[in-house]
Formats: C-alpha cells, sequence, structure tokens
C-alpha cells in the first residue's frame, strides 16, 4: 500500500519573503477545537523606516482565541491601535511592534488556542505606518484553518 503524505496547508496571498511564518500543531489545514497550534515568524526588516515611521507584525483572527507567548500586544475588536492607525477593526489583533528598543526585533513565537468549531482565517501582515495613523506599507497573507 502506497503512503500518502499529508497535504501542506499553504497561505494565500503575498509570496513575498519580507515576512516568513510558520505554522506548527496542524495537519491538512485542520485541528480539533480548543487544540493549541505555535505561530513562529521572521522578518528580515528590509523596508527602511523614514523618520516618524513605525513597523509591525500584526496577526488578524476570529476573537474567539486564547494565545500563550510574550513580545506581543493583544487587541480585541474596536480596540484602538497604537498611533490610531485603522487594522481589522472587527478581528482579535496581535501586535508586535518592531520599532520599541525592547522589541524581538525580527522574529518571535507564540501559541493560538481556537475555542469554537468552525472555519478559522488566520492573516498576517508586515505593516509600517507614520505618526498619524496613515499606513504607507503593507504585505499581507492569509490562511484559512478548519477547527473540527
Amino acid at each position: 500500500m502506497m503512503k500518502i503524505e499529508p497535504s501542506r496547508c499553504l497561505p494565500l496571498g503575498s509570496n513575498e519573503t519580507l515576512l516568513s511564518v510558520e505554522i506548527n500543531g496542524i495537519e491538512n489545514c485542520s485541528i480539533p477545537v480548543s487544540s493549541t497550534f505555535d505561530i513562529s515568524w521572521k522578518t528580515d526588516n528590509s523596508v527602511s523606516l523614514q523618520d516618524k515611521q513605525y513597523n509591525f507584525v500584526v496577526f488578524t483572527m476570529p476573537n474567539t482565541v486564547r494565545f500563550n507567548g510574550s513580545g506581543f500586544l493583544m487587541l480585541p475588536p474596536e480596540v484602538k491601535l497604537p498611533f490610531g492607525f485603522k487594522f481589522a477593526p472587527d478581528q482579535m489583533r496581535v501586535l508586535f511592534p518592531l520599532y520599541l528598543p525592547q522589541s524581538k526585533k525580527n522574529q518571535s513565537t507564540f501559541q493560538i488556542k481556537p475555542l469554537l468549531a468552525g472555519n478559522f482565517t488566520l492573516k498576517w501582515d508586515y505593516v509600517v505606518v507614520n505618526e498619524d495613523g496613515k499606513i504607507t506599507f503593507s504585505s499581507s497573507q492569509a490562511i484559512t484553518i478548519h477547527n473540527l
């Protein structure tokens, strides 16, 4: 009998290498309800910032989740983001502020635990904003995970 390897769950969107994300703990884009999966991300920070510009790695997802990790801000729907920039206001947002001196500048890992069954869309972006909250650069990808 031939062994069939599980298909990889690949993100939709840009194929840029500015922000690479690895998702561990899911198979064939599926995960049991209340199971945890790991997100590891890495950026090369190749976008040069001008004066009064600030960069973030942002993950967005449905509100019915729990997190484990450090070095990020967790902002529920409708909560204002730093500098007042508008980004997925109806979603849970996890922000890694890369511009802060104490930030892990180019990589981190955290865990997500979805709490409800159904499709779960996870989106990630590398975002640059100015002091007025205007997004001056954004690069994004997304994946849909089936929460069984």
